[in-house]
């Protein structure tokens, strides 16, 4: 019935909230980034993997997720970037949270190549907006 999340979880009564503009009604498992407890991550079970921005009073963001594309993806190590707002910098982080690329941006696209090994990456874009966002990319 959604995603339900909860400011007092270790009171004997908890109070559990429904996140609104979770755009799925089946979550599966939920993460919180290791490089930032602000970002939650939600798998769900045909609908991939969704980011959200953990706010004041525990409301929680998902409307970043679409201000910005990322294609072909899968790549072959040769990527463009669109967004709705002006780009300022990316970084391309691996499963083990090391960076392995890393440019300034000043425009809403940008094109790039990168070379590493086939496997599973994190594409973090920080726009105008002060939004940071990561999508999963398979090359």
């Amino acid at each position: 019935q959604g995603l339900w999340m909860s400011s007092d979880i270790n009171s004997t009564t908890p109070t559990f909230l429904n996140v609104n503009n979770y755009p799925f009604r089946q979550p599966e498992r939920v993460f919180f980034n290791p490089g930032n407890a602000n970002e939650i991550w939600v798998a769900s079970f045909g609908n991939g993997m969704k980011m959200g921005i953990l706010g004041a009073n525990s409301i929680v963001d998902f409307s970043s997720e679409d201000e910005w594309a990322v294609y072909p993806n899968p790549s072959n190590g040769i990527i463009s970037i669109q967004s709705s707002f002006t780009i300022s910098t990316i970084e391309i982080i691996n499963v083990i949270v090391e960076k392995i690329y890393s440019e300034s941006v000043n425009g809403k696209m940008a094109n790039i190549s990168i070379e590493a090994p086939t496997g599973v990456y994190f594409i973090k874009v920080n726009t105008e907006k002060g939004i940071s966002t990561r999508k999963l990319i398979v090359r």
